[in-house]
């Protein structure tokens, strides 16, 4: 389980929302004077032509929000590996522009 969904299994039991779950675990990080440097990468992202794109960017604003709620400027975006993933620059550049 990555830092995203730990982020986010914390708020249920606790009835946070995922941003105010991001919000706490940044208060705690500062009180232990931890910086946190990425939450988790975005993973399968770019390329995925099995899920519409528009999906994705809710999905990646949502990610984005999370992030910036617990304290990371760091945004990861690793290599597609879906089988529904392609490698063509056509569609992968524009979509991380």
């Amino acid at each position: 389980m990555g830092g995203y969904e730990r982020v986010v299994s914390h708020a249920k039991p606790n009835n946070f929302t995922p941003i105010q779950s991001g919000q706490k675990v940044q208060s705690v990080f500062k009180e232990l004077s931890i910086e946190m440097l990425g939450l988790d990468p975005l993973k399968n992202f770019e390329g995925n032509i099995g899920i519409p794109l528009s999906k994705r960017l809710d999905t990646a604003k949502e990610w984005i929000e999370l992030a910036m709620a617990a304290g990371t400027t760091v945004i990861q975006m690793p290599s597609p590996f879906l089988p529904l993933s392609t490698r063509g620059y056509g569609i992968i550049i524009p979509e991380l522009q």
